[in-house]
């Protein structure tokens, strides 16, 4: 995604520390036209839009603000509905409905694009199809929400959970060591094998794991954690 800041920190008018992860001004850039979205600050929402211009030559992303001093953008709701809404809406389009991590969708709309990921790791529930064939699918679902909020519990709200689709997951992480990084992929390792199952107890959860660090960009880096996410089903861990 194209970098339109440059040097201007506009995300500070929303209260930010770093740039928004759906800067529509980046994308109105890179695709030579016309973005929107709604921002919410100090208890008020503001309407964005973005467009790309040039002016003697020179490629520009123009951002227009509206506050919505009138209700318009409210129409019939009030504003904490209003805002529900929108806060439901974003967790439909861009959460998995099962687990409550982000879906593929978010990574291909929103987590490609984001720079300083340092540390990516692809996660892989082991035996998964022998358990969806042994148990029912009810009880793979069961697996996979378990695994999903064990992993939750070992890294930060700052860091990206994805579930890519079936069993697989990806972790997104930054401003992290390497070393706590590999430790961190070991946790998670282990607190997936403590999980119980309710009505299951036969059922062993446990994940194949492979973490690359410092590899740009986000989609050389998935590819060398997938391969080393399949050695690691074959008990061969390692980390780049």
């Amino acid at each position: 995604m194209a970098d339109v800041c440059r040097g201007h920190k506009c995300y500070a008018v929303w209260g930010k520390a770093q740039r928004c992860k759906n800067c529509v001004s980046s994308k109105a850039f890179e695709k030579h036209g016309q973005m929107s979205k709604l921002e919410f600050a100090d208890d008020s929402i503001y309407q964005i839009i973005s467009k790309y211009v040039e002016v003697s030559g020179k490629p520009y992303a123009l951002e227009m603000i509206y506050k919505d001093k009138d209700g318009v953008l409210l129409g019939a709701y009030g504003k904490s509905d209003f805002m529900d809404n929108i806060v439901n809406y974003n967790r439909q389009l861009y959460h998995d409905a099962l687990t409550g991590a982000y879906n593929r969708r978010y990574y291909e709309e929103q987590a490609k694009s984001m720079r300083y990921i340092e540390a990516v790791a692809m996660l892989d529930a082991n035996n998964f199809k022998s358990i969806n064939d042994r148990y029912g699918h009810a009880a793979g679902d069961l697996v996979l929400k378990a695994i999903c909020d064990s992993i939750r519990k070992c890294i930060r709200s700052t860091d990206v959970l994805v579930r890519l689709g079936g069993d697989e997951f990806v972790l997104l992480m930054t401003n992290i060591p390497k070393t706590i990084f590999t430790n961190k992929l070991e946790e998670i390792r282990k607190s997936v094998s403590e999980i119980t199952i309710d009505g299951y107890p036969d059922v062993k959860c446990s994940v194949a794991i492979g973490g690359v660090f410092g590899i740009q960009p986000i989609e050389k880096a998935l590819a060398e954690a997938d391969k080393l996410m399949y050695l690691d089903k074959h008990a061969k861990r390692d980390f780049l």
